[in-house]
């Protein structure tokens, strides 16, 4: 397989698991964790598990803090019931 330029491998469909970690700043276990638990989206093929370039961007997207893409609010301390609690 041939090396690829710089950003390449964000322009791939599908990454493996330790690209998706490096891109996140996540050891292996993390991400292994993320990805077992269905938090961060993956498709399997064969054997392997691959993490969708597009979902894995639409994750960080829905966990930043501040950001209007979020459909829950960033909170600290919401209990869901309108009173913040400590």
């Amino acid at each position: 397989m041939a090396h690829e330029s710089t950003g390449g491998i964000l322009d791939r469909l599908l990454l493996r698991p330790h690209e998706a970690a490096e891109l996140l700043g996540v050891g292996r276990s993390k991400i292994y964790a993320l990805l077992a638990s269905g938090e961060v989206p993956s498709v399997r093929v064969g054997h392997s598990i691959r993490v969708p370039a597009e979902a894995l961007r639409s994750w960080v997207a829905s966990h930043t803090v501040g950001t209007t893409t979020s459909t829950e609010p960033a909170v600290v301390g919401d209990r869901g019931d309108g009173e913040c609690g400590s």
